[in-house]
């Protein structure tokens, strides 16, 4: 999966998570509720049970998306590890030779 995708399956778990508790909400209230808003699944309800799911269920949301954040992210560091050692030496080896050549030269 490359990082765009890993992005975009990153927001669509922030988009979509608000629906899921939405429609949980809406199924487990419909026969228990008083209120209309309870029922519709906008606010909190009195069932304790079902509040402690969905706040354990967007703990697991959120460590899902740090392990692919960080995942995606070490894959990464690892590319840029090999672009970076051949450039960093290539740029040490130049600043040898331009050391050397300044001293032979007399530019001191």
């Amino acid at each position: 999966m490359s990082l765009l995708g890993a992005l975009g399956k990153m927001l669509l778990f922030d988009l979509m998570f608000p629906f899921r508790v939405w429609r949980l909400r809406q199924k487990m209230l419909w026969s228990h509720s008083r209120s209309l808003f309870a029922i519709a699944g906008f606010h909190r309800s009195q069932n304790l049970a079902l509040e402690r799911a969905i706040r354990l269920a967007r703990e697991q949301m959120l460590v899902s998306k740090r392990i692919l954040f960080l995942s995606k992210s070490h894959k990464m560091f690892q590319l840029w590890h090999i672009i970076h050692r051949p450039f960093s030496y290539s740029f040490a080896l130049l600043a040898a030779i331009h050391v050397v050549l300044m001293l032979m030269l007399g530019y001191y």
